[in-house]
């Protein structure tokens, strides 16, 4: 904001996490008269941990205008963090200005990936389309890692925070008096950003924690009364987003406002997680590793599991992954065979003047990034299906305790009418849900820059390689599938987990993204171009992030 926070203790912690990440927006304050508003903001978080017993380790600083982060972590970590990447994405007037936007961070510790984003999107109440567009723009422009990847579909844990502007639709006077009726709950059901979530039309696949403090947005400043200033509704304007990859476990422990920093019109906010660390290759499975991921069944992490503690507060390397020179000479190998591949209802690109696509998969395992296994591609076809022969077979050279903590990418692309190729959706598909005697249904939602473009259906198996050589592995494919596996009930629709499934679910799914398809054509999601807005500077600090391992007496 236009004035420097007296105190940050109750908003960021000196000790007991990792990693601390602080994203702000409208940071525009300075002793200097406005000159190098990041250096001021990155001096005054680097003197806050100053006190601390353990000083962290500033790892980058990355600024777009008045959006801004810092990332740091715990010293003994910091020798341990490698593919670091940093990025910015302009989506103001004209997608130049970098009045709104975003940065991002991304880097590994060990082989455990994180990307981290702030983001500034469109204000007004009116104007959630465009906030929607934003978002899409800043996926669509941002490579970070695999840069064939969409940076939603690769890290182990992604967490996206920031001002994103989304509002309570009701009246400013309703949404005071739910507040001091300490109603919440009625708040909640009027939330664009919830509703946008629900549809598929954003941040398809992020999870996001209990709002159970108050609307962060408008307030007086120095003090916690709301604003009424043009009216405004209070609502959520500040959040804190997660998304994992299959094989990644993330728990969140707290998601909160703090009121003692009133500086500026916003509460600045927080959340602590604990992430599940991802050991080294080889590592043999602990007992722990059965636990799935937001009630579903996942690939499990390889290795003994270290609970990582991460704190958030919201206010060209390459992406790491296993070479397949590290696992060449290991036995036994596995054939990962895929069939009955099919896509529900993919969206078809507005270019398409045919209103039609051409699609065709691309699989790229997570142990070899390099290499891609493609079908061919089917004519004009929104439903395309694939027969068992046209599904590639994927080979693994390694133990199954390693493969099981691998995944699948999967793009779906479109084969366009001069013989491009674009981007039609993304899905991941962790292989441990293959690990049976039997073909394994599994479903899943394609997503396109956080949308919702699609169903995902096939099934998987993993086989050592000798029976699929010698031909036993078709015999166990015609055996009849176990009827007793329970699928767990999905949290959203508007979430991507990848899960097993049975036949009566499987139509019970494809019927309901058939409804939402439809529901989803009665909604304009037009891009529209920002007006800049004249408003008043403030400090708006959104996420820290810090990850802590439990167990001291690990090694790295």
């Amino acid at each position: 904001g236009n004035a420097k926070p007296s105190e940050l203790s109750d908003w960021i912690p000196t000790s007991g996490f990792d990693i601390y990440v602080i994203g702000c927006q409208e940071s525009s304050w300075n002793t200097e008269k406005r000159n190098l508003p990041a250096a001021d903001l990155f001096s005054v978080v680097q003197s806050h941990f100053s006190r601390a017993s353990e000083v962290p380790v500033t790892i980058a600083t990355v600024t777009l205008w008045d959006i801004k982060m810092i990332v740091l972590v715990r010293s003994q970590l910091a020798p341990l963090v490698k593919d670091l990447e940093m990025v910015h994405e302009s989506c103001g007037l004209g997608k130049v200005l970098g009045n709104k936007g975003a940065v991002a961070t991304s880097f590994s510790i060990k082989e455990t990936s994180f990307c981290f984003i702030t983001s500034h999107l469109a204000a007004r109440a009116s104007r959630v389309n465009q906030r929607n567009s934003n978002v899409r723009d800043i996926v669509r422009g941002m490579r970070l890692g695999n840069k064939r990847l969409e940076l939603t579909q690769q890290f182990h844990y992604l967490f996206w925070l920031g001002d994103l502007n989304y509002r309570i639709n009701i009246s400013r006077d309703k949404a005071i008096q739910y507040i001091k009726d300490g109603n919440l709950q009625i708040l909640r059901e009027y939330d664009q950003l919830r509703h946008q979530m629900k549809m598929g039309k954003v941040f398809c696949g992020f999870y996001e924690g209990e709002l159970v403090f108050n609307p962060t947005y408008r307030y007086e400043r120095g003090s916690r009364e709301f604003s009424n200033k043009k009216n405004q509704t209070p609502s959520y304007c500040d959040r804190v987003l997660y998304r994992t990859m299959p094989q990644a476990l993330l728990t969140q422990h707290s998601y909160t406002s703090v009121n003692s920093i009133t500086t500026s019109d916003h509460s600045p906010i927080s959340a602590t997680f604990s992430a599940r660390y991802i050991k080294e290759i080889g590592g043999p499975l602990s007992s722990q590793d059965d636990l799935g991921v937001h009630g579903y069944r996942p690939a499990a992490p390889v290795g003994p599991v270290e609970s990582l503690k991460t704190k958030f507060r919201s206010g060209s390397s390459q992406f790491y992954t296993p070479t397949t020179s590290a696992v060449s000479v290991i036995t036994p190998s596995f054939v990962i065979l895929l069939s009955e591949l099919e896509i529900l209802k993919i969206h078809p690109l507005k270019h398409r003047v045919d209103g039609s696509a051409d699609p065709y998969l691309r699989f790229i395992p997570s142990f070899e990034t390099d290499k891609v296994h493609e079908t061919n591609h089917k004519k004009r076809n929104l439903d395309p299906k694939w027969t068992n022969s046209e599904s590639p077979l994927i080979t693994y050279s390694g133990t199954l305790n390693q493969l099981r903590a691998q995944h699948l990418s999967v793009l779906c692309l479109d084969l366009g009418l001069r013989g491009e190729e674009d981007l039609l959706g993304t899905c991941a598909i962790p292989l441990s849900i293959g690990v049976s005697e039997n073909p394994v249904p599994f479903r899943t939602l394609l997503t396109r820059q956080t949308r919702r473009v699609g169903a995902f259906f096939g099934k998987i198996q993993v086989v050592e390689f000798s029976k699929h050589s010698s031909g036993s592995v078709f015999e166990t494919r015609t055996r009849p599938e176990s009827k007793s596996e329970v699928v767990p009930p999905k949290r959203s629709s508007s979430f991507s987990e990848v899960s097993r499934t049975n036949d009566e679910e499987l139509s019970k799914l494809k019927k309901l993204e058939e409804e939402q398809n439809r529901m989803n054509g009665e909604e304009s999601d037009d891009e529209e171009s920002e007006d800049d807005e004249d408003e008043s500077n403030k400090l708006k600090g959104k996420c820290v992030i810090t990850i802590k391992n439990e167990n001291e007496t690990t090694s790295y």
